[in-house]
């Protein structure tokens, strides 16, 4: 699992900027969405980087592997994508989340009900109710939560 989270350990810097700079906007139309993208290295896709998260949340089921995972700093990628402009973006992290928390339910992490609390701050935060879109939480609690967690 070690060499499978690598991949996100330089994603701290792209925190601060997120909502802002990289939303890309969810659509059929993908030629227009990658002209529309902002380009450096420093900016990452953060559709593709959720997906690839719940890739590796489906592989992570030891200890050592979910600190691997939480050191990547993705989680706090997924909540800073709850402030996003883009429902369908905020929608994706929403259940992203949400998988977090069943796979973290069964998990063998000593950290788990720190986890927990973060992520139950959050649902707290977030006021869900069916049949209406997810709301934007302002950038600079999902910023404090991020770094929490």
């Amino acid at each position: 699992m070690g060499d499978q989270c690598n991949w996100v350990s330089p994603i701290r810097h792209h925190f601060p900027s997120f909502p802002a700079v990289a939303c890309p906007r969810i659509s059929h139309n993908v030629d227009l969405d990658w002209e529309e993208r902002p380009e450096g290295s420093d900016i990452y896709d953060p559709v593709f980087m959720i997906l690839l998260f719940a890739l590796v949340l489906a592989e992570a089921k030891t200890a050592p592997g979910w600190v691997e995972l939480f050191r990547t700093n993705i989680v706090g990628l997924v909540i800073r994508a709850l402030s996003a402009k883009d429902e369908s973006l905020r929608e994706l992290a929403g259940s992203q989340i949400a998988v977090l928390w069943k796979c973290l339910e069964h998990a063998d992490k000593l950290e788990k009900p720190h986890v927990f609390y973060i992520l139950s701050l959050l649902r707290d935060a977030l006021h869900p109710s069916p049949g209406h879109s997810s709301e934007r939480l302002p950038s600079y609690t999902t910023l404090l939560l991020m770094w929490y967690i």
